[in-house]
């Protein structure tokens, strides 16, 4: 509990964009504010009235912007107690809306949402063990579902060792599915019997810092510049599903982004998009038959994981509707 002495009875209390309470009350002749951020208060005199008296009304509340309005009355001189008081009004930039700054020193490309709290906490995230600021984002929250293993339980390889495709050939099937692209020359493919157990590859190639990332129930492989606005990006998995894609994470400003878009979607980095590398999905026949050099994601990753077993066995039957999507289906084209 605190006390601020020389307050009068009618004070105001709101509360700012970073949820720390901001208390207004008249005190003779000035009106002080007084404002915490959540371990010691700050008290400042905001108007003062000279001569008069101010009156024990006192209200207040932001605008969108962060801009602080006021409203008080001020009372008649002491030497003129029967004539009445004036109700004022004032504004100023008392607290700001938050901006969320990049290492690089640039900003976000969507602004603060001022009402994101309730927002979230009426949706299903759990936000305990993230610092994401959540008060960026371009999606709503209750769009966003989990879709079943906490964040990072499904682990990304951030190492990645490769063979060649002769060793490949041992235990790769001619019509199994593998990720391929090619970056200056430099050939890569990562068999889906290993993507679907991690989703990401944090890997360089062609000199080229990039992502792999593989959602399992859209069954779509995206391929990403790690770098943004200077700053090199890895990617870890949120355990998060909207639209029944993955939302994958950086470790560095834990904004999530959308697999398939490579759009931020919430956090200091929402609306910010990464450079796409053009990759594929084909058969293992096909890579090997046009990229006898290719360079092959090696199944030896140290993770003890089953290669080969599907662990999203019956996602992909057309009679089944897509994992975590509530809304409308298009029927015209059969699933892919």
């Amino acid at each position: 509990m605190v006390g601020f002495i020389g307050a009068r009875k009618t004070r105001a209390i709101v509360l700012d964009f970073e949820q720390n309470p901001i208390v207004a009350y008249p005190d003779e002749s000035v009106i002080d504010l007084a404002s915490s951020d959540g371990s010691e208060w700050t008290l400042e005199t905001v108007v003062e009235a000279g001569g008069l008296l101010f009156g024990q009304q006192v209200s207040m509340a932001f605008d969108i912007n962060g801009t602080l309005h006021q409203t008080y009355a001020e009372g008649a001189s002491k030497d003129a107690p029967g004539v009445k008081g004036l109700f004022k009004y004032a504004k100023g930039a008392i607290r700001q809306v938050p901006v969320a700054q990049c290492n690089d020193g640039s900003g976000p490309l969507v602004a603060a949402d001022p009402g994101y709290r309730a927002k979230l906490n009426s949706s299903g995230i759990r936000t305990g063990a993230w610092e994401t600021d959540f008060s960026f984002h371009t999606v709503p929250f209750d769009l966003i579902l989990s879709g079943g293993p906490p964040r990072d339980s499904i682990p990304t390889i951030d190492n990645p060792t490769f063979v060649a495709v002769d060793d490949a050939d041992e235990w790769l099937e001619g019509l199994e599915p593998v990720a391929s692209f090619e970056v200056y020359g430099d050939v890569r493919v990562y068999p889906l019997q290993i993507m679907m157990w991690h989703e990401i590859v944090n890997d360089t190639v062609g000199g080229i810092p990039e992502a792999i990332a593989f959602c399992p129930p859209c069954n779509s492989a995206i391929v990403f510049d790690r770098r943004l606005n200077d700053q090199l990006h890895t990617f870890g998995t949120s355990g998060m599903l909207r639209n029944s894609d993955l939302s994958i994470w950086d470790g560095q400003t834990e904004t999530w982004w959308q697999q398939l878009m490579g759009e931020g979607i919430i956090g200091q980095l929402a609306g910010h998009q990464l450079a796409f590398i053009p990759a594929q999905i084909i058969s293992w026949d096909d890579f090997k038959a046009n990229n006898p050099e290719g360079s092959v994601l090696a199944s030896e990753t140290g993770t003890g994981r089953r290669y080969g077993v599907n662990p999203y066995a019956g996602y992909d039957r057309v009679d089944n509707p897509p994992f975590l999507y509530d809304r409308v289906i298009e029927g015209r084209l059969l699933p892919e």
